[in-house]
Order: C-alpha cells, then structure tokens, then sequence
C-alpha cells in the first residue's frame, strides 16, 4: 500500500526544514562574530569582566577569547596585554585603566591583504598550546640538543637555513682560550663570498652586499685566528628563487604596515613568519626583539625557547 503525501504538505516540510537551516546558519553565524579578540600573551593583572555577566570575572591567559560588551580591567602600568582580533589586526594595552571591547575594536584599522591575518593565527595556535611534549622532552634531555655542539665552536645556528639577503646575525658560543675568530661564508666551491674576524662572538652580515645566487647553497663556518685547525661545524644557507624572495619582501613589508609598529607583536608575528617559511636565521632576532621590548612577558620567552628546541639550539644565557 503506498503512503500518500500531499504535494501542499511536501512544500511545507521543505520550507520549515529550509527555514529552520537557516536559523542555524544566522545564529551560528552571528555567535561567531561576536568573537572580537583573543588574548595572545599577559603580564600582570589582566582580567575580563563578561558582558552577558558583569558578576563574572576571569583572569586573562594566552588563548582566552573576548566578547562584543566585554570589558578588559588591567591593573597598574606594569602590565601587558597582547590582543589579536578575528581579523588578523593585532593590539597591546600597557596601562591600567578599564578598556571596552566594542571601542577597542572600533579603533582597528581594515587590512589591505591577508598576510598578517593568517600568521597572526599561526601564532596564536601556537601560543595556545600547551606544548607538554616539548617541555617534557627538553626536561628529559637537561637542555635543548645542541645541533653543531660536538665540535670545538659551538654555533648559535641550525645546520641549515633558508636565508634573505637582509641583514642577520651569526652567532656562536665563546669558547675558553681563544680571543679572536674567522667568520667565513663560501659557496660550494669553497671560494669565498664573506670573510671577517673579530673578537666578539657574533657578527652581522649584510646579505644584500654578498655576491649570494638564487637558488644556490653557502656555507658558514667559524674558526680560531690563533689556532685555525678549532673550527666550528659547517651550516648551509640556501638562498631562495629570486621570485621567492621578492614575495617575502611583499609580505614582509604587508605584515609590517599590518601590525602596530615597533611592538612585540609585530616582532612576533614576524618571527612566525620567518619560522614557517624556514627562514630560522632570520627569524631569530625578531624573537629577541619581542623579548627586549617585553623581557617579563613569559609566553614570549617560552615560544622562544620552543622555536630554538625545534631547529635543534639551546638557549643562551
């Protein structure tokens, strides 16, 4: 026997079930737009009072979402707070006060790419975490594994690196006895494209004076002056296509007009760029950078030293 449904009821069936998917659509949509930040790293007080409950109170931690009618209470001109929005626009309060979360967000600027945008969100995701298995693994060892540590110059250096032709620095471990050292970049010929010596255990090299090709691969190397067989093990930088490089410095440059200038924000989103793109010794620095602006910050320092467990470097003292 069949069952027989009127053509009239089909419709409203349809409709309803139509009606209701967008409901669902509408209200989930509209729940996830009133996500207006996420905090990225704390140092202090940093609370916030919740607008669907001014009664509620929470403390403020990497990851912590805020809400349209929020409001951020930060105590004393000690503390810090790093903020990024839905959008990718990035955000530091460092004065006490009781900040709004709609008139925070009415002061953001609109983007004019996504760059900043999708490394924002890499950061935060990796901020987020909470990376037990890295500091289960660096407690386990005593100290992060040193990648060219069994020779006599430690380098401050992953065996190999992409690399821009910009400004960076290469650094090594003094070593007792030895007072001065040959920094040496040559090609895979061993013919000589750098070579300096100093008494410092650093030095930076310009990369946009060398006579570095695209697409090719050089080496470093650190030696002693006095006794030159007490050498350091040897690190590849690979220098990009030259249509690679010219997208990093467009995004490069992108990611700067994106974020507030001269902020630890900014020196860790670049960072994590860098990082993604396996450009390690250029992002070292913009790690330290963020460090200097904002030493008390915690979850700088800790992102930091994760950076340097991955690529195979302890950190310095």
């Amino acid at each position: 026997m069949f069952n027989f449904v009127p053509v009239s009821l089909k419709k409203v069936a349809m409709r309803n079930a139509l009606f209701t998917l967008f409901l669902v659509m509408l209200f989930g949509t509209v729940s996830a737009q009133d996500v207006v930040f996420q905090t990225l790293a704390t140092k202090g007080t940093c609370m916030v009072q919740r607008g669907t409950d001014p009664d509620e109170y929470e403390n403020l931690k990497t990851g912590t979402k805020l809400y349209t009618n929020d409001k951020i209470i930060i105590t004393g001109d000690e503390s810090y707070l790093g903020l990024v929005s839905t959008t990718g626009n990035a955000l530091e309060l460092a004065k006490g006060g009781v900040y709004d979360v709609n008139t925070l967000k009415s002061t953001l600027v609109s983007k004019t790419s996504s760059v900043a945008e999708k490394y924002v969100e890499f950061l935060v995701q990796d901020m987020s975490k909470t990376n037990e298995s890295t500091t289960a693994n660096m407690k386990f060892t005593g100290s992060v594994e040193r990648s060219l540590g069994d020779n006599d110059i430690e380098l401050f250096l992953p065996k190999e690196s992409k690399i821009t032709k910009e400004m960076a620095t290469m650094i090594w471990y003094p070593k007792e006895n030895q007072d001065a050292y040959k920094l040496s970049i040559t090609n895979m010929f061993e013919e000589s494209v750098f070579s300096v010596q100093t008494e410092e255990s650093e030095v930076e090299v310009d990369f946009s004076g060398l006579s570095m090709e695209p697409g090719e691969t050089y080496l470093v190397k650190v030696s002693s002056v006095a006794q030159p067989n007490v050498t350091s093990g040897t690190v590849s930088l690979h220098v990009p296509s030259e249509a690679r490089v010219n997208t990093v410095t467009e995004e490069v440059n992108a990611i700067r007009a994106e974020t507030p200038e001269g902020s630890a924000i900014q020196e860790m989103v670049l960072a994590k760029y860098y990082e993604e793109n396996e450009l390690y010794v250029n992002a070292i620095p913009h790690f330290q950078n963020a460090i200097e602006l904002q030493p008390d910050v915690t979850r700088f320092r800790e992102a930091y030293n994760e950076f340097l467990f991955e690529i195979g470097l302890r950190p310095r003292n």
